[in-house]
């Protein structure tokens, strides 16, 4: 009977551990390469609710670290870069959106990004635009 109990123990360890690591293995990609697109809203939500506020909101990602962003229906330019599943934002002419979103899903074609602004915490689901509705600032 101990040599049966030992065996399930022993089973259920390998089990564990190998859920854990698939687990692992599903945090989002955050490689620059893969995020340099232009990222077009395709839902979001605003303190847990859908939301139309950010109707039209992109990030043109740019390969150099610049890009365009609009967020709140106006288009600029800023500096972005990753770190630790985080698309950080730099230099906009609105300093709040100026902050680390966090990535919590990266496919080939989504991302979903999390980030509190102006004190109210929002979810954004994007997918990457089409070849023929491409146009930024530059």
């Amino acid at each position: 009977m101990n040599k049966y109990f030992f065996a399930l123990l022993v089973s259920a360890g390998f089990l564990l551990t190998g859920c854990r690591d698939e687990q692992q293995n599903t945090e989002p990609n955050t490689s620059k390469e893969q995020l340099t697109q232009r990222w077009e809203l395709t839902t979001a939500e605003r303190n847990g609710k859908k939301t139309e506020t950010l109707r039209d909101a992109y990030f043109d990602l740019q390969a150099d670290g610049s890009g365009v962003i609009n967020l709140d229906g106006n288009a600029q330019n800023a500096q972005w870069d990753t770190e630790d599943n985080f698309l950080k934002i730099s230099d906009t002419q609105s300093d709040f959106l100026s902050t680390d979103y966090a990535i919590s899903n990266l496919q080939d074609s989504t991302m979903t990004l999390s980030v509190e602004l102006r004190n109210i915490p929002f979810v954004m689901h994007f997918r990457i635009a089409e070849e023929e509705q491409v146009d930024s600032l530059q």
